[in-house]
């Protein structure tokens, strides 16, 4: 109050604030240490019968006493640690939760598995997804990495290509090539640039989906190896795959490249496939069937490109199709320009 020029009052109390629980408990036993009525160990003892109890064996059957009467003592036949359990009850709550494992008794069981070291939780090498792999064998029993033939929605990399908004695949591959594949790409052009249109649409579709074949097979090639793609196999994608729309390669010639190009892939998948049938870490073995996948990837690729010339898929512009030509030769566009091809 001096501090403020302002004159002294007497100090005053209020009324005692009353002690909590613990604190008279605390009190108490305080109380009772100094008088000599309680010792050290009889308060230990009372402070560890409030916790966890363990399970021993004893002359007279299993019975229940505290961690600290547990310490040295025989457990009971049967009888499972409480962190043990703990995690045990973890581990399938989170296998449930990720939807890898509806059943709770299989997730209990493989939560059981994974604390005996029977399994392991490890990532996937290409997705880094969490996975369960039995280490015996070093099968990825659940989990991103479980990829088998009979696993739900499991598809084969070869498999036919769905129908897609943007178009079949390859639909001109015969007359993307040699003379005729630069002839009609330049008249593309030249349409395109003028606002004609593009007269030869599955050339132009055919010459653009083999500029995108050789970087997806670079894709592939450096997801199989992690980046560190073989010299061979790269040389070999940047050679072998055909170039649409050059003057100095016919259709003929781009087949034998493909044929080529698919042989080279395959004889690095027959190089993992040995790999896979030899002893392996669970860790390798990942690796390499992740590369198994990568490479059949490109396989189906290269065969998608070597079958369109057997098969052309051709592709209606803005869904509708090229009226046939007259009897002069002439054909109506989509657009509405009238064509004729000259040979």
């Amino acid at each position: 109050m001096e501090h403020l020029g302002l004159p002294a009052i007497e100090e005053r109390a209020g009324a005692p604030k009353l002690i909590s629980e613990s604190e008279q408990k605390a009190l108490e036993r305080q109380r009772l240490l100094e008088s000599g009525l309680l010792t050290d160990d009889e308060l230990a003892d009372h402070v560890f019968a409030a916790g966890p109890l363990e399970t021993i064996a004893t002359p007279d059957g299993s019975r229940f006493v505290t961690r600290r009467d547990a310490v040295g003592q025989e457990p009971a036949a049967g009888a499972e640690g409480t962190a043990a359990t703990q995690r045990i009850d973890r581990l399938a709550e989170n296998l449930m939760a990720t939807g890898d494992i509806l059943d709770p008794y299989e997730a209990r069981n493989v939560a059981t598995a994974i604390t005996d070291g029977r399994y392991k939780v490890d990532r996937h090498p290409v997705t880094k997804e969490m996975q369960v792999v039995d280490l015996a064998t070093g099968e990825v029993l659940y989990g991103s990495g479980k990829t088998t033939a009979d696993a739900p929605g499991a598809t084969s990399p070869t498999a036919a290509p769905q129908d897609s908004r943007f178009g079949a695949q390859y639909p001109g591959s015969q007359e993307a090539f040699g003379i005729e594949g630069a002839l009609k790409g330049a008249i593309n052009t030249a349409g395109d640039v003028t606002g004609v249109g593009t007269p030869y649409p599955d050339a132009q579709q055919t010459q653009g989906d083999f500029a995108v074949l050789r970087e997806n097979l670079l894709n592939d090639a450096a997801s199989a190896y992690n980046g560190r793609v073989p010299s061979w196999l790269l040389q070999n994608i940047r050679d072998l795959t055909p170039a649409a729309g050059s003057v100095f390669e016919g259709p003929t010639g781009a087949q034998s490249k493909l044929r080529a190009l698919g042989r080279s892939f395959e004889q690095a998948l027959q190089g993992v496939e040995q790999q896979l049938g030899s002893e392996l870490s669970p860790q390798r073995r990942q690796e390499l069937e992740a590369r198994a996948v990568a490479l059949q990837e490109g396989i189906g690729r290269v065969s998608g490109a070597l079958n369109s010339f057997e098969n052309p898929q051709p592709t209606p512009a803005d869904g509708q199709a090229t009226q046939p030509a007259d009897a002069d030769g002439w054909a109506v566009m989509p657009n509405g320009v009238r064509i004729r091809e000259v040979r």
